[in-house]
């Protein structure tokens, strides 16, 4: 993870690094229409080469990264660990997160995948227990500032709705048990993830 700070999260390529590479920009290019040519999200992108979309320059080089990235949780450590898989289908470790998880140990184990079109900056819930509603912009949102709905793929999890990765407003819920069932982490780790997972290609495997 360290290491990785540089070879991952800088904005140099490493000659010979099997993940990531420089692109040049061409005229009319925008950073949304790069970034699914490697499948990562745009803002991963921004944040890596420090440089809003919007500042994007033809005639520049900037680092792109070889994606999908994957999260593996394993329930039992409270950890989410984040890879990337090499040309020969080999995943290769990024970095890792401590994670929540849902009370009674009501966080389903099986295969995911962070479902297209899901993931939302701000959002508004209703508890599917109480009917109360929380708008957008609400403090007492106990969901935070960022949603990443999942999806099953496997015959442990495809009946399963309504399962997510977010944030909190309650830290101290982290490395515990205190959700309803979906993955909450720290303001700043889950805006990360938000920024790294791409729907419709980022796999969560949840284990024990």
């Amino acid at each position: 993870a360290s290491v990785n700070k540089h070879l991952v999260f800088s904005d140099e390529v490493i000659p010979g690094d099997p993940i990531a590479e420089s692109y040049l920009v061409q005229s009319g290019d925008y950073l949304s229409r790069i970034a699914p040519k490697y499948r990562v999200p745009y803002q991963f992108l921004e944040l890596i080469n420090r440089t809003p979309a919007e500042r994007l320059q033809a005639g520049k080089h900037i680092k792109v990264i070889k994606g999908p990235f994957h999260a593996r949780i394993s329930k039992g450590n409270y950890r989410m660990d984040i890879f990337v898989n090499d040309p020969d289908g080999q995943p290769l470790y990024i970095r890792s997160f401590t994670v929540g998880l849902g009370k009674t140990d009501s966080t389903p184990m099986g295969a995911f995948i962070v479902a297209s079109n899901s993931k939302v900056k701000n959002p508004s819930w209703r508890n599917p227990r109480t009917g109360e509603f929380f708008d957008k912009d609400d403090p007492k949102n106990p969901i935070g500032e960022y949603w990443l709905a999942l999806k099953g793929t496997d015959a442990n999890t495809e009946s399963a709705s309504g399962y997510g990765i977010h944030g909190t407003i309650d830290p101290t819920s982290i490395g515990r048990q205190a959700s309803m069932g979906c993955v909450r982490m720290s303001d700043d780790d889950v805006e990360l993830i938000y920024n790294m997972l791409e729907g419709g290609q980022s796999t969560v495997l949840i284990t024990w």
